[in-house]
C-alpha cells in the first residue's frame, strides 16, 4: 500500500464547444486499452461514447498511442456547462474538468504564521490554557459501536480532561469523569456496563447526572440525597455517522456538530460505517499534538521520511495533480487535479453513491484525521487518527483501521477470492500504517526536543493547510470563553 497511490486512470474533459464535449482518458495500467467515457449532465446520464481517437498532442505526450480522445455530441438543448461530467463506464473514476466549478488553494508561496503559534508547544502553562479553550470545541471522543446495549459506557479524553459517554435507552449521555463529592474517578476502565457509581463512598448518579443514592445521606447532610443537588459536570454530545464527539458547554459554543464538520459532516457519516471490528492502535508520543498534526498537514515530507511507502516514482508531489481545499474549521488533501473532486464526494457520500477513486485526507479540527488509501488494486481502507493532548511534551495516538465501506467496483473473481484475501490485505494495511506513524513519531519527537519559541516556520505551497490550520487554531484561542 503506498502513501500516495497512483490512480490507473486519467482524462480531461478538455473543452466544450458547438454542441461537442472534447476530451480524453486512459487506462495507465494497460495504455492501448481503449476505455468507454459516460457523459453526464446534473448527474444524469446523457451517453457514453469510446475514447479511441487519435490526436498528435497525447501521442507527444506519451499518453499511450495518442489514441484516447473522445468527442460527444450534446442533446440539443445543450445542457448547462457547469452540469456537464464525465467518468470512466464501471469504474469510480469522473475526468478532471478544468472549467469546472471549484475552489482550490493555489500551491504558490503561504503566507507566514505569527511566532506566537508554538508557545502551548515549549510552555506548560501556555498548553493549560490552550486547552482551556479547545474544550468548547468539538472533538471527537469515540466509536457508537461500543455503545451498543443499555448502560454500556467507554472513558474518553477531551482538551486533557477525563470523560465518560454512557448510553441510557436511545440516549447517549456525556459527564466529566469526577464525583463531585471527593473528586475521585468514576469510570476506571476503558469500557464497560452498569450503573454509575463512585467507587470511593459509593454515591449513585441517574442519567442527568444528578445523585440519587449516598450512604447515610441523611444522617451526615441533614438531607435527602436529591435535596443535596450534588451533579456531576456534564458534556454536550452529538453523533456523526458511527461517530460521538463532544465538548463542554459554553455560552459561546452553541455551533451544531453538523454546522462545524461542514461539508465533512457527509464524508465522515460514509467513512464510518465500519464493515468490521477495526484494527486498534495506541502509541504514545513524546511530542506535542500540534506537531503531529502540521505532519499530516504537510505534503512535503513524504519523500523523505516515508522514502519506502511514498509514490514508487519518489520526489514531490506535483502541485498541478493535487486539489487542497478548505470546509468550515477543516481542510482537505484530494490526490486529483479535478477541482470539483472535493463537492462530487460531498455529494456522493450524501446519497450513497460515491467509490474511491483516488488518495484522500481530511483534517478535522483540532485532532482528528481521516484517510482513505488504496491498498491494492480496487480495495481501499479507511485510517480514522486522533492526537490526544496529555501534556506540552506528550500526547497519545489513537487509531482505526478498517477496509473502507464505501461501493467499489470489482471483478468477479476479487468478488469471490476476498475472504481469502481480506484478512491479509487487512493485516498489510496495519503493518504499513504502523511504519508510517512510526517514522512520522520520531520525526515530531526530535522536533520536540529541540524546539524553540519565537521561530517562524518557512511554509511552501505543500504545506498550505498548515497555514490553514493555525489560522482556525488562533480563531479558537481568541474567543472569549
Amino acid at each position: 500500500m503506498n502513501l500516495f497511490p497512483p490512480a490507473n486512470y486519467r482524462g480531461h474533459i478538455d473543452v466544450v464547444r458547438d454542441g461537442q464535449v472534447l476530451g480524453w482518458a486512459q487506462d495507465g495500467s494497460q495504455p492501448r486499452r481503449r476505455l468507454v467515457v459516460e457523459i453526464y449532465a446534473g448527474g444524469v446520464l446523457l451517453g457514453a461514447v469510446r475514447a479511441d481517437r487519435f490526436r498528435k498532442d497525447l501521442a507527444a505526450a506519451g499518453i499511450g498511442d495518442g489514441k484516447a480522445a473522445f468527442s460527444f455530441a450534446l442533446p440539443s438543448p445543450a445542457p448547462d456547462r457547469a452540469t456537464l461530467t464525465a467518468r470512466v463506464a464501471g469504474t469510480h473514476y469522473w475526468l478532471v474538468d478544468e472549467g469546472g466549478a471549484g475552489k482550490s488553494g493555489d500551491h504558490g508561496l503561504v503566507e507566514t504564521i505569527p511566532p506566537g503559534w508554538s508557545h502551548a508547544i515549549a510552555d506548560e502553562t501556555a498548553f493549560r490554557r490552550e486547552q482551556q479553550a479547545l474544550a468548547h470545541t468539538w472533538t471527537f471522543l469515540g466509536l457508537a459501536r461500543d455503545l451498543q446495549k443499555d448502560g454500556d459506557w467507554f472513558r474518553a479524553s477531551l482538551a486533557t480532561r477525563e470523560v465518560f459517554v454512557q448510553r441510557f435507552g436511545d440516549e447517549l449521555r456525556g459527564f466529566e469523569n469526577i464525583c463531585p463529592h471527593r473528586s475521585y474517578p468514576l469510570r476506571q476502565g476503558d469500557r464497560g456496563n452498569g450503573p454509575i457509581v463512585c467507587g470511593f463512598h459509593h454515591w449513585q448518579f441517574n442519567r442527568d447526572g444528578l445523585a440519587i443514592g449516598i450512604p447515610n445521606c441523611r444522617q451526615l447532610y441533614g438531607k435527602l440525597p436529591h435535596e443535596l443537588g450534588a451533579r456531576l459536570a456534564p458534556i454536550e454530545v452529538a453523533t456523526c455517522g458511527a461517530l460521538i464527539f463532544g465538548r463542554f458547554p459554553s455560552e459561546h459554543a452553541g455551533e451544531s456538530l453538523q454546522d462545524f464538520l461542514a461539508e465533512g459532516f457527509p464524508i465522515l457519516e460514509a467513512l464510518s460505517r465500519m464493515p468490521e471490528k477495526p484494527q486498534i492502535v495506541r502509541e504514545k508520543i513524546d511530542a506535542n499534538w500540534k506537531l503531529y498534526v502540521h505532519i499530516t498537514l504537510d505534503d512535503y515530507h513524504a519523500p523523505y521520511i516515508h522514502a519506502s511507502t511514498a509514490r514508487s516514482s519518489g520526489g514531490h508531489l506535483d502541485p498541478r495533480e493535487i486539489t487542497y481545499r478548505q470546509f468550515g474549521a477543516h481542510s482537505c488533501f484530494l490526490m486529483t487535479s479535478d477541482t470539483r473532486a472535493f463537492d462530487r464526494m460531498v455529494a456522493g457520500c450524501r446519497d450513497g453513491s460515491y467509490g474511491a477513486s483516488h488518495y484522500s485526507i481530511f483534517q478535522i479540527f483540532p485532532s482528528l484525521v481521516v484517510s482513505l488509501s488504496c491498498s491494492d488494486n480496487d480495495n481501499w481502507h479507511c485510517c480514522f487518527q486522533q492526537f490526544i493532548p496529555q501534556a506540552h511534551d506528550r500526547s497519545l495516538l489513537r487509531a482505526f483501521v478498517y477496509p473502507s465501506p464505501l461501493s467499489a467496483y470489482r471483478s468477479r473473481y476479487a468478488r469471490v477470492t476476498r475472504l481469502l484475501t481480506d484478512p491479509i490485505r487487512n493485516r498489510l494495511a496495519l503493518l504499513v500504517f504502523r511504519r508510517i506513524s512510526r517514522e512520522d513519531r520520531d520525526a515530531c519527537e526530535r522536533l520536540q526536543e529541540i524546539h524553540r519559541t519565537g521561530t517562524v516556520p518557512q511554509l511552501g505551497g505543500l504545506e498550505r493547510r498548515i497555514a490553514w490550520f493555525e489560522k482556525t487554531y488562533r480563531d479558537a484561542m481568541n474567543v472569549d470563553r
